[in-house]
């Protein structure tokens, strides 16, 4: 369903007129993949919670299907969106290939997931109507994401400077950073705890039944608010592998396969710059990234354990949440040495960090 047509810049190489980088612009990308995640997150929620209230109870323990299909309804514009406002996919031939395989994938899962929900439409015997609303808000969801992030990435391109001086993060701002993602967890935590607190006080609903219930739910969105700060980290050090590396997907694949998957690939001497100045700013990225996973899957696991608890969806939440521990025990080690080797790469290649390319 995810259908690119021409890119606005694609017929034309020369670059942009150049202006002084706008303070704002790296706050609008955030805020908009911010926007953007919690508008995907309602979609997913409000479609749920319509097919649980229009489906009969024989059926409930099937609940699985089209939870995993609005999923993959939904969630496919929003990584397309991303990719679209941080790359240039027609940069090369190389990237054109590249991003036409992330294509054909994001379609294919945004099928499948049709597939899925039609699927369980006849099976339940759900309104008529509920599938092809589905299927017109994924495509909705595939124009607009299409059209914003193309538009930041050309904002974004007409607004930064020609040469964007190299300043890798400190020691000193790497710990702010992480005691600002505690402290963002700890603030949530309090407030949504205390919100809740006294929201089930005011309508009177019995403690002994809604404390660990709603302590889960504070949890969960203390872990997501938490999730989202480490991803304004890891969006603004993104940022700077397109300034400081290369826009060129291509060379940026071949520099990725040498530093963070140790393939023995010949690089040029501007590359081999390329590459240190790469593995500089990864071997800071990549633990905010992993950060970023671990916690929003916590977050996910805090609210399965509330399904759980409340019984409303059958044993999907018992399954979906034993599925996020063993892909987090399964993916936890293997990012862990990668970082061990972006980190070896950038101690033997610090000499080059501040030569020109």
């Amino acid at each position: 369903m995810i259908a690119l047509g021409a890119d606005p810049g694609a017929t034309a190489r020369t670059p942009p007129e150049h202006h002084a980088l706008h303070p704002r612009d790296p706050l609008m990308r955030i805020a908009a993949f911010i926007v953007a995640l919690v508008v995907t997150n309602l979609v997913v929620t409000g479609g749920i919670l319509l097919i649980v209230v229009s489906s009969p109870e024989p059926l409930m323990p099937l609940i699985w299907l089209p939870t995993s299909a609005l999923m993959l309804l939904v969630y496919p514009p929003l990584l397309a969106g991303m990719l679209l406002s941080c790359w240039d996919v027609r940069s090369s031939e190389e990237a054109a290939v590249y991003f036409r395989r992330w294509w054909i994938g994001l379609g294919s899962a945004q099928a499948l997931g049709a597939v899925a929900v039609l699927t369980f439409s006849v099976l339940a015997g759900t309104a008529w109507w509920l599938t092809p609303a589905y299927l017109v808000v994924a495509v909705l969801l595939d124009l607009l994401v299409v059209r914003v992030g193309r538009a930041l990435r050309l904002r974004e391109e007409a607004t930064r400077p020609r040469q964007v001086p190299w300043t890798p993060m400190s020691r000193q701002e790497i710990v702010r950073r992480i005691v600002v993602i505690a402290g963002v967890f700890v603030l949530v935590l309090l407030v949504a705890g205390i919100g809740l607190s006294l929201l089930t006080t005011a309508v009177g609903a019995p403690r002994e039944r809604t404390d660990v219930p709603a302590l889960l739910f504070a949890v969960e969105f203390a872990f997501l608010a938490a999730a989202l700060t480490c991803t304004a980290t890891a969006l603004r050090l993104q940022r700077q592998v397109r300034e400081q590396v290369t826009r060129d997907v291509g060379m940026l694949r071949r520099i990725a396969k040498v530093v963070a998957r140790g393939k023995r690939i010949d690089l040029a001497p501007d590359e081999e710059v390329l590459a240190a100045r790469y593995a500089a700013i990864i071997a800071v990225s990549l633990p905010f990234t992993l950060g970023f996973t671990v916690l929003l899957y916590a977050a996910l696991a805090a609210q399965q354990a509330e399904q759980i608890l409340s019984g409303r969806l059958g044993w999907f939440p018992v399954g979906f949440l034993v599925f996020l521990v063993v892909a987090l025990v399964a993916l936890t080690p293997l990012q862990i040495v990668r970082i061990r080797r972006v980190r070896a790469y950038a101690r033997t290649h610090a000499a080059l960090l501040h030569e020109v390319p």
